[in-house]
């Protein structure tokens, strides 16, 4: 009964042949350094190279059919996907009779969790019905309905994948069936003289234990969909005959790849024998372990005996595929697990894949986590994976860094018609840094920027730029020699995304990947450096080269001071220009363009003659934003020339929000689990002419609502309330106070709620009249999901705004022993009931927590928290003379207040001059920054 028809192993072995010539033709496209015979070479014979796939978990959950995995490989198919390397379909959670009543038999026991159908050695039944938790596998005559989706799988030239998890089923306890016997890695159909009772850890022999009795004696084994799956005993050789008979099976149906899940620390066991099990098959299978809960102290198993591990929160999230902040995670979990994978050992797996339309044809309720209806992609759009398109490119990017396996988790008949993600996701050039097989390293780590690298046996770099900025650009940079190259040498520089890249130079519909006016390979003197959009990332090639005139010099353009704009009043933006190239830059024009009705005018030149090496320029704009309680999107635009090269042009987009007064929310004080509570909000008006405040809102969230966007009201300010300039607002209890009074005992905004602000998770926002946030602070971690809050949404409003890199500020305390790992030093300050979340002591308003806020133990309701020292800046001379050095700039503080001192200020003052040495005569902007001015 297990050895399928003579037919579908006769289509198998014609296959095999035909799978294994495809699968070279397709690795043909890389450049392959895997090799055998590493540190703890791989037992299963395979896994040289990251998987490359698909699974049915993320679109269909357990509803997932035959005929969707049959779709879904045609659609691999014909849209290409198969012919860049991906050749794996893998069904996962689903596939078998799990029936939620009773257990089987006669004696039905109403109330217990059963377990998977068993057949009558103990193996799960293939579904054959659909319901809620299975899919339809139908058999066909004598053929189970898994080998007869194996063999269409394979007559596509495509390999097939399951799912399961370890244990036994409570139905095998139930019935004590014994466990089949098998001969050269086939099943032989008789019994063995083992029994389900024998082979069960804990299981009293000699007694009948009732299914009542199993929770109480026997040892849980994790099965998300059934339940009701026990431990096996592995002191008894019955055990691993069981787990041999599964994996026979599995052999049988034209299995190539077995994902285990539900793994924890103490599964050690269960993944070595399904090591040997799958060995002892002699066929090649792919063995990917994905955890229950398991730390790192349990790679050394994982090294020795599994293909791939998965290790971090499922990426799944909401009725999208995935969110950023799902796959932010994996920047620490890559960075911590990196030593233990790479070619000969097995692969670190971030998870799947979750680029492309989320859509499902399943209906509301059935399992899907995609639309209800599917509408179809248009050709350029994004679907439903809850990704931008820099996001997408960061998913992709940093998984092949990792060398992770690369399983998508989309619709892949609606992704078939989408052109900008199937051109991502079929990047040879990008896929060639997957396949290396090699883990790359973090090399740099702050709360806007990661960079990971790796070197190829070539000696060919690979370097991925990462912003983790939700909403705003970045310039990253890292120098060559923490890429491990030579400092002081040349290098070119080639983006693996762009005009020139593959995806560019073959499909050119891919308009939102290949601007017209980008060039994508430059040269650098030893700085590698990109403007990356927000979520975004530069993915770079590196080589070396003598001849720096073969490409224009690598430039960044970066824009600052519009994070938000006051309604009506100007505000300075500028533009730096920098070049890290050997060339001089030439013509470097700047331009700033806003949204209609907004006003824009330089207050610099525009043009600068030319920006030699290592220098840095500036253009300055003043703008000004008619209307409040609004957002909008400002671009920087810059172009240089470059002797014997095409003109460079870049672009730099940043959302701007404009609100109707300059309000900032200075302090917020975290309740007691005592009485009083002492709970309060402190509002700072930054600036030079009074804000009325009447009937302005206090909104808060905790880590639950954070994700669901819904808010509790804490207090509403009364009519006739005014900040004055520069001055202070309490928060607190049924009243207000102004600054410098003493507060009332109880502070717990009983006016309005008696919600208690929360130490593990939360923010509040102050909202105007219209509804429109105008200052929030995030702290905490959502307990819910086990990680930080998010930005989410942040352009619509949300003013859940915790920075996810915490280098300080008011921030996340992780106590969840599953993700306890991802912490990477410095440790984020925790945040005990009753200390108070205090805005930095420069006033900054970035929008990042991790920037602009710190942790106290002194709550100080009134203070001037936000007061800064005074900014003096002093010239060695107020001329610039043609030709000579540039006079010297200098800035210093004075005029502390609350025993603040130069060196307990975070930024340090620095300035900088739009002139240069070859500068005519005439007046240029100069710029001083530090803890007292951003600007």
């Amino acid at each position: 009964m297990s050895q399928g028809s003579s037919s579908g192993r006769a289509l198998r072995a014609a296959v095999t042949a035909t799978l294994a010539t495809s699968v070279i033709v397709a690795l043909s496209l890389f450049t392959l350094t895997a090799q055998a015979g590493a540190e703890n070479p791989n037992p299963l014979g395979a896994g040289l190279t990251p998987v490359l796939g698909w699974s049915s978990w993320s679109s269909f959950r357990h509803t997932s059919t035959a005929a969707i995995d049959e779709a879904n490989a045609q659609a691999m198919v014909s849209s290409g996907l198969a012919a860049v390397g991906y050749s794996s379909i893998n069904q996962d959670d689903g596939w078998y009779a799990c029936p939620r009543v009773h257990y089987t038999g006669a004696t039905a026991d109403p109330g217990v969790t059963d377990g998977p159908t068993v057949n009558t050695f103990g193996q799960w039944v293939t579904s054959q019905t659909t319901t809620s938790n299975t899919g339809a596998f139908p058999n066909e005559g004598t053929e189970n309905g898994m080998e007869v989706l194996g063999d269409y799988i394979h007559s596509l030239g495509l390999k097939f994948g399951i799912y399961l998890t370890p244990g036994i089923s409570g139905n095998a306890i139930y019935l004590n069936t014994p466990v089949e016997n098998n001969q050269d890695g086939e099943l032989d159909g008789t019994a063995s003289s083992y029994t389900a009772d024998e082979i069960t850890e804990n299981y009293p022999q000699g007694t009948t234990l009732t299914p009542a009795d199993y929770s109480g004696t026997l040892v849980t084994a994790n099965n998300y969909n059934c339940g009701g799956t026990w431990e096996l005993n592995y002191t008894s050789p019955g055990a691993q005959l069981f787990v041999d008979s599964e994996a026979d099976e599995f052999a049988s149906w034209g299995v190539n790849f077995v994902k285990l899940d539900g793994i924890t620390d103490t599964n050690t066991k269960d993944v070595a024998a399904w090591s040997e099990a799958l060995n002892q098959t002699g066929t090649p299978i792919d063995l990917d372990i994905t955890e229950g809960t398991f730390t790192i102290s349990i790679a050394t198993t994982l090294d020795e005996y599994a293909t791939q591990w998965e290790y971090s929160p499922d990426i799944e999230s909401g009725s999208n595929l995935t969110t950023y902040q799902s796959a932010y995670i994996r920047f620490n979990t890559d960075a911590i697990w990196q030593s233990k994978g790479g070619a000969g050992k097995g692969f670190n797996d971030d998870d799947s894949v979750e680029i492309g339309d989320g859509c499902s044809t399943l209906p509301t309720g059935s399992g899907s986590k995609g639309d209800a209806t599917c509408p179809g992609a248009t050709a350029g759009a994004h679907g439903n994976d809850g990704l931008t398109l820099p996001a997408e490119e960061t998913v992709l990017s940093l998984w092949s860094l990792a060398s992770s396996p690369l399983i998508l988790g989309a619709t892949l008949q609606v992704l078939h018609d989408n052109p900008v993600t199937l051109a991502l996701l079929t990047n040879k050039q990008v896929l060639a840094v997957d396949q290396d097989s090699i883990d790359a390293s973090r090399v740099e780590f702050t709360p806007n920027e990661q960079v990971f690298t790796k070197t190829q046996p070539t000696g060919k770099i690979y370097v991925g730029l990462f912003n983790t900025n939700y909403t705003e650009p970045e310039v990253v940079s890292v120098p060559a020699s923490a890429l491990g190259l030579p400092a002081g040498d040349l290098y070119q520089v080639q983006t693996l995304y762009g005009d020139d890249s593959d995806i560019c130079m073959t499909q050119q519909s891919t308009a939102p990947l290949c601007p017209a006016t980008s060039t994508t390979s430059f040269e650098t003197a030893g700085t590698i450096s990109a403007s990356v959009p927000p979520e975004g990332v530069a993915l770079y090639e590196v080589t070396p080269i003598s001849n720096p005139a073969a490409a224009a010099p690598e430039t960044t353009l970066s824009l600052s001071g519009l994070s938000t704009l006051t309604a009506g009043e100007a505000t300075t933006a500028v533009e730096t220009f920098t070049n890290n190239g050997a060339q001089a830059a030439q013509s470097v024009q700047f331009s700033l363009s806003a949204p209609a009705g907004w006003t824009v005018t330089p207050t610099s030149s525009r043009w600068v003659g030319q920006v030699a090496s290592g220098q840095q320029v500036h253009a300055t704009f003043r703008v000004t934003a008619p209307t409040a309680d609004t957002t909008g999107t400002v671009s920087a635009a810059d172009s240089f020339t470059n002797a014997g090269n095409p003109a460079v042009s870049t672009t730099v987009t940043a959302p701007v929000r404009v609100v109707a007064a300059p309000v900032e929310i200075n302090e917020v004080q975290t309740g007691t689990a005592t009485t009083p509570n002492q709970q309060f909000v402190e509002l700072y008006n930054p600036g030079t002419s009074p804000v009325n405040i009447s009937g302005w809102q206090l909104e808060y969230r905790n880590a639950t609502s954070a994700f669901t966007r819904s808010s509790t009201l804490l207090a509403t300010v009364p009519a006739s309330t005014t900040i004055p300039a520069h001055g202070f607002y309490l928060i607190g209890g049924a009243g207000y106070v102004s600054a410098g009074t003493t507060p009332a005992d109880d502070l717990s905004f009983t006016q309005t709620s008696t919600t208690e602000l929360t130490t593990i998770g939360g923010g509040v926002a102050i909202v105007d009249t219209d509804g429109f946030t105008i200052d929030s602070v995030a702290w905490g971690v959502n307990t819910n999901t086990t990680y930080p809050p998010s930005a989410f949404q942040r352009s619509s409003n949300a003013f859940v705004q915790s920075c996810p890199a915490q280098a300080n500020g008011a921030v996340p305390t992780v106590s969840s022993t599953t993700i306890n790992e991802l912490k990477v030093a410095p440790t984020p300050p925790s945040i005990p009931a009753g200390d108070s979340i205090v805005r930095l002591p420069d006033g900054a308003t970035t929008g990042s927590n991790c920037n602009d806020f710190s942790v106290t133990a002194t709550p100080t309701p009134g203070s001037n928290n936000v007061a800064e020292p005074r900014l003096t800046i002093t010239a060695s001379s107020p001329f610039i003379t043609y030709g000579s050095a540039i006079p010297a700039i200098t800035a210093s503080y004075r005029g502390f207040v609350d025993g603040n001192t130069a060196a307990s200020l975070p930024i340090a003052p620095t300035c900088t001059t739009s002139a240069t040495s070859w500068s005519p005569p005439g007046r240029y902007p100069t710029w001083c920054s530090g803890a007292a001015d951003q600007n």
